[in-house]
């Protein structure tokens, strides 16, 4: 993991686009499920204390299974969607432009 991180720092460098290409999609999309956590705890952390939506009137056990199995994944695709479109635009441009280039993408 911290080598994928070191090349992600090096990136213009041909050794680290050589490495990075050869890595797997899964843990990217990990880091990007973590931060994407660290950033909505906060907002949920707020819904919860706040007393001025659903939260107040549900028990705090309930109201943290909703964050976490409606709210957060709702999040989570709300990003990685358009992450997925781009990707895929990416791709048609370099098959319509006959480029031998490859992206990873989640499809």
């Amino acid at each position: 993991m911290l080598d994928f991180l070191r090349n992600s720092i090096r990136l213009p460098q041909k050794e680290a686009v050589f490495t990075l290409n050869r890595e797997g999609f899964g843990l990217p999309i990990v880091f990007l499920c973590f931060i994407l956590l660290l950033v909505s705890l906060p907002l949920g952390v707020q819904m919860a204390l706040s007393g001025e939506n659903m939260a107040v009137e549900v028990a705090l056990p309930i109201f943290l299974v909703y964050f976490f199995f409606v709210y957060y994944p709702f999040f989570v695709l709300s990003i990685l969607i358009p992450l997925v479109a781009i990707t895929l635009l990416a791709l048609l441009v370099a098959k319509f432009a006959h480029r031998k280039m490859n992206f990873f993408y989640v499809v």
